[in-house]
């Protein structure tokens, strides 16, 4: 009779254990699902904005720089390029 209770316990502890995981589970999988759509978000808002074409034009540079100036260099020589695109393209 104990023997019976007794695995009857462990059975229901079990069965507690296998749900509580499954729900850290499905707690893990909808924070990374929420975290893939505010990403997306993101993603989409910054490509409705006008800052691609400004976003390409600094990746190009530091590409084309990389390898002939340090960073420091880099990042100083970048500033003066987008300004003098804004300036030419007169949004400055």
């Amino acid at each position: 009779m104990q023997e019976n209770e007794s695995e009857m316990k462990l059975q229901r502890f079990q069965e507690l254990a296998k749900a509580e995981l499954s729900g850290a589970i499905a707690s893990e999988k909808a924070a990374h699902i929420e975290k893939i759509a505010e990403a997306n978000l993101n993603v989409r808002y910054f490509l409705e904005m006008d800052v691609l074409p400004l976003f390409l034009l600094i990746r190009g540079l530091k590409f084309f720089f990389n390898g002939i100036f340090s960073c420091s260099e880099q990042k100083y020589l970048v500033c003066i390029f987008v300004f003098f695109f804004f300036l030419i393209l007169g949004d400055i």
